[in-house]
């Protein structure tokens, strides 16, 4: 049998809307991987936003949430490029979870968030935050986007990026100070 037919189900991806083939591909998932998981998907619009959230559960769901959710992230990215490849025109957003993962680690970083933000309206410098995933970042700088006395910025390469806080009046500038001699 083909190993992507195994994965992503047998249903002719024609028939489905974009709830349907996440779904679809979900379960193809949870059966290619032998995990005791069922999945809910749900399909909802938030604002200008569509979403289509991914919750699995059952016997398997903490294996889904070990190292910092990386296998959560990992499917996230792999269900959003099956709908990009199967369907151009939808642009929707895809979250997935498992036992609360994701609620919790967004109150985890908003917390975070909020200590760093006090930190810099306290000592009036920037502060940084550890390098974090691209998901974790967003958290951190729309959490922190309302508060008009601080700006955020990325500082890095690659993936992880560590995260520098600022007051909204001073410079995002590095302060090169130069000695003469």
């Amino acid at each position: 049998m083909n190993f992507f037919k195994k994965i992503f189900g047998s249903d002719n991806p024609e028939n489905l809307d974009a709830r349907g083939l996440i779904e679809s591909v979900a379960k193809g998932l949870i059966k290619a991987g032998g995990f005791e998981l069922d999945v809910t998907v749900t399909q909802e619009t938030k604002g200008d936003q569509q979403y289509i959230s991914v919750e699995f559960f059952g016997k398997d769901e903490g294996l889904l949430c070990q190292k910092d959710g990386q296998i959560l992230d990992a499917l996230q990215i792999f269900l959003k490029r099956v709908l990009q490849n199967r369907m151009p025109d939808k642009d929707m957003n895809i979250v997935v979870d498992a036992a609360g993962f994701s609620e919790e680690n967004q109150k985890e970083l908003e917390a975070l968030a909020d200590r760093l933000r006090n930190a810099v309206l306290t000592r009036k410098k920037p502060v940084y935050c550890r390098a974090l995933p691209p998901k974790d970042r967003r958290i951190i700088h729309q959490y922190l986007s309302s508060d008009h006395r601080i700006r955020t910025r990325s500082i890095g390469e690659g993936t992880f990026k560590k995260i520098k806080i600022f007051l909204a009046n001073q410079s995002d500038e590095p302060n090169y100070q130069t000695s003469r001699t």
